[in-house]
C-alpha cells in the first residue's frame, strides 16, 4: 500500500491544469508549496539537530587523539636578555629625547 503517490503530490499542488491555466496566479497552491517547503526544512533541521544532540550526549562528537611526540619550544635566556636590553636603551633614547626641545627650522619665518 502507498501512502503517497504522484497522482496524490500533483492533487495536492493544483491538479491537472490547461495550457491557459498554468500562468494563472493561485494562491492556494502558492501557500500550499509555501508551507511544504517549510515543513520539509523543519524536519531536516529537526532530524540534524537530533543527530547533533545524540553525538554530543554519546561523548563521541568531541573526542580528539593526544599526541605525546609534540616538540618542545624553549626560550634562549641569552637571546631573551638581549632583546630586553635593546628595548631598555630604546626606552632611555625616547625619554631623553622626550624632555629635548625639537629642533628644527621653521621655513615659514
Amino acid at each position: 500500500m502507498k501512502l503517497v503517490s504522484a497522482k496524490k503530490i500533483r492533487e495536492f499542488f493544483g491538479g491537472k491544469r490547461r495550457e491557459s491555466e498554468v500562468a494563472e496566479i493561485n494562491p492556494s497552491r502558492d501557500w500550499k508549496i509555501i508551507l511544504a517547503f517549510i515543513v520539509v526544512i523543519g524536519v531536516a533541521m529537526s532530524g540534524f539537530s537530533s543527530y547533533l544532540y545524540w553525538r554530543i550526549n554519546s561523548g563521541g562528537f568531541f573526542i580528539t587523539s593526544i599526541k605525546n611526540d609534540l616538540p618542545i619550544e624553549t626560550i634562549d635566556r641569552n637571546e631573551l636578555k638581549k632583546v630586553i636590553q635593546h628595548y631598555k636603551l630604546k626606552g632611555n633614547q625616547f625619554q631623553i629625547l622626550k624632555g629635548e626641545k625639537p629642533v628644527g627650522v621653521d621655513p615659514s619665518f
